[in-house]
């Protein structure tokens, strides 16, 4: 809950346009997919800062078009008035799935039921 109010926005969000330089430093063009907090629509400049200590940009961060992610951000406008949404590469942000297999998350409940069923009924000393 921390990293919630320590942020203005948390979103899912997918690469558009992989990061590249921009006049804000290193910057990515998102999609919004989905909004757990703040306000974001449609898409996005997203500015990633590299944080303290870090002279380049990790190799993995959001170079791959269509990945999607789960950013931690703070808005942000640049002298020009351009805004934009600022995480960092130390911050909690990290790739995701965007649509989850349910099937395979209703069929994983339903093994992790029945073998919690099986326990506490033998605990119990109840027939199976």
């Amino acid at each position: 809950m921390d990293n919630l109010a320590g942020h203005d926005a948390v979103l899912i969000v997918e690469v558009l346009v992989p990061v590249k330089r921009c006049s804000l430093g290193l910057c990515a063009g998102v999609g919004v997919k989905q909004i757990i907090k703040g306000q974001a629509s449609g898409n996005i400049l997203l500015h990633i800062n590299p944080g303290p200590g870090i002279t380049c940009l990790e190799e993995e961060y959001m170079t791959q078009k269509n990945q999607y992610w789960y950013v931690y951000a703070h808005t942000g406008t640049s002298k020009r008035g351009q805004k934009f949404y600022e995480i960092t590469t130390t911050g909690p942000s990290f790739p995701t799935k965007f649509n989850l297999d349910y099937v395979e998350l209703e069929n994983s409940y339903q093994k992790q039921k029945k073998d919690l069923d099986y326990a506490i009924k033998s605990t119990l000393g109840i027939p199976y």
